[in-house]
Formats: C-alpha cells, sequence, structure tokens
C-alpha cells in the first residue's frame, strides 16, 4: 500500500476475531461440563439412576429454548402459534429423532431392528 492509505486488511483485527471465537467456544465447553457435572450431583442426591436422571435433564434442558422461543411469540399476540409450538416441538423431536435412529438401524441389520420399549 502506498503511504498515505491504510492496508486494506487488518491482519491483527482478523487474528483478534479468530481468537475471541475460540474463547467463547471454550468457555461454552467449560460452561456446559459444569451443567452436567451438577445435574450428575442432583441425580445422585435424589436418587436417580444415571440414565434415567441422564434422560429426564437432557429433555429439560432441549426444552429450554422452546419456552424462551414461545413466551416471545405470546408476548408478540401470536397465541395460535406458540400454542401449535407447545405440541409440534416435542412431537417433531421424538418423531423424527426416534424414527431416523430406527431408520438407520435397521438399515445397518437388514431391515430388522430391535427396539425395546420398556427399560
Amino acid at each position: 500500500t502506498a503511504r498515505n492509505l491504510p492496508p486494506r486488511q487488518y491482519v491483527a483485527q482478523m487474528c483478534f476475531s479468530w481468537a475471541t471465537f475460540l474463547t467463547s467456544l471454550l468457555w461454552v465447553a467449560l460452561f456446559a461440563n459444569e451443567v452436567v457435572g451438577a445435574m450428575q450431583l442432583l441425580g445422585v442426591i435424589i436418587g436417580l439412576k444415571p440414565m434415567a436422571a441422564g434422560i429426564t435433564l437432557l429433555a429439560w434442558g432441549n426444552c429450554v429454548d422452546n419456552v424462551f422461543g414461545l413466551l416471545g411469540l405470546a408476548k408478540a399476540g401470536e397465541y395460535r402459534v406458540a400454542i401449535t409450538g407447545i405440541y409440534a416441538g416435542p412431537m417433531f423431536n421424538v418423531l423424527f429423532g426416534n424414527g431416523s435412529i430406527l431408520l438407520m438401524s435397521a438399515m445397518l441389520n437388514g431391515g430388522r431392528t430391535a427396539f425395546m420399549m420398556t427399560p
């Protein structure tokens, strides 16, 4: 570049942006690890089996974002959309999640899969 013109791309700014992004990922990982540890401790205190505690707490964590989204829709006056989302969101998660897992399992096992309905 010429002496009187600024450079077109700032390398220091790009490095700072990437360092900030990676640091935020590390903070999210640290926070998630602490939350998982706290939930494991809560399961031990309550006396839940690790599998039951994991499924229950995972389900609660999976619904938190839906709660805030649906509250925003309800506050905006979109009650019908919010009520539809209350039922459609979890139903989609269960049907699509379990269905895709069972489909992949059946494809890998020649068309049959063992699916235990009771614990």
